[in-house]
């Protein structure tokens, strides 16, 4: 369970994610929330899959979705690569976009994990 807030606890969100190795290179993750921006809440949910090419190198996908009691609901995916630079230090690059309009709404984005023990 993963919770964050602002100061004046306006904006927050709630966060449940999961994660299950289906097979020895097979591996799939889910996560739904709630988060309140000012005004509006959201309620959004992710699928992914992963496939391990080696010990350090993985692929995978994902679905995603928010959902709004006054706006049309907002499904996008997206695609990656990770590399495992050591045991606690992940580096990932994915490229997705809503499923509305692929051509004027896609993105490229890069991350880090750390493990800390």
């Amino acid at each position: 369970m993963i919770a964050d807030s602002d100061f004046h606890f306006k904006n927050y969100s709630f966060i449940l994610a999961s994660d299950k190795q289906l097979t020895e290179n097979f591996g799939s993750s889910l996560g739904t929330g709630f988060v309140k921006e000012d005004d509006d809440d959201f309620y959004f949910l992710s699928f992914g899959l992963d496939y391990s090419l080696g010990e350090r190198w993985a692929i995978f996908g994902e679905y995603y979705g928010y959902f709004n009691s006054t706006l049309s609901p907002e499904h996008g995916s997206d695609f990656g690569i990770t590399y495992l630079a050591s045991p606690r230090l992940q580096l990932d690059l994915s490229l997705g976009s809503t499923l509305r309009n692929i051509s004027d709404q896609y993105f490229l984005s890069t991350g880090i994990s750390y493990q800390f023990r």
